[in-house]
């Protein structure tokens, strides 16, 4: 009797376990913009699937005709709005590799200058809808 109560235990933890595994984590993150702390972040694939019409965010790389490149990142949420713009090459490189179910973070300074831009690619994040 206690080995077959031992089995059925072990058989409904397995069971759990397996299935918890098996459908994996999946996160909304809307746009979040602070403007003290000059931050902005969220997930293109929630932003897009959000049911208001002024959630916004995103990046563009801008080449000019001499083949400099510069970024501009900008962020609309219900309460704040954020932006910034950038001529480092590595700014640039991460910018070019958003993809419609990154999650896309940045900061800038006080001159409007991004100081900082990360993009994360991740299964938890969801694939943008048309």
């Amino acid at each position: 009797m206690q080995n077959a109560r031992q089995l059925i235990t072990a058989a409904l933890a397995t069971a759990l376990i397996g299935t918890a595994a098996w459908a994996g984590e999946k996160s909304a993150y809307p746009v979040t913009v602070y403007s003290t702390s000059r931050e902005a972040f969220g997930s293109l694939g929630s932003t897009r699937d959000t049911a208001d019409s002024f959630q916004k965010l995103g990046c563009q790389v801008n080449t000019s005709s001499t083949g400099s490149t510069s970024v501009y990142c900008y962020a609309q949420s219900a309460s704040a709005v954020g932006a910034c713009l950038s001529s480092s090459a590595a700014l640039v490189e991460a910018v070019r590799s958003i993809q419609g179910d990154s999650y896309l973070y940045f900061s800038w300074d006080a001159s409007g200058n991004c100081t900082n831009i990360n993009v994360t690619h991740g299964s938890q994040y969801a694939p943008k809808q048309p």
